[in-house]
């Protein structure tokens, strides 16, 4: 059972991690995403 929750422990920093990286990720999607819709826009009023 001790080898049990050491291995319990271990995956729970991974998680850690994992959950680090993609909340960077989407930050980096949302400034991307803020950045095309502007120049979208005002690209179809001049047509």
């Amino acid at each position: 059972k001790e080898p049990k929750e050491q291995g319990d422990a271990k995956e729970q920093g991974n998680d850690d991690n994992s959950t680090e990286e993609p909340v960077t990720a989407i930050s980096e999607d949302n400034v991307k995403d803020q950045s095309i819709p502007s120049p979208t826009p005002p690209t179809p009023p001049p047509q």
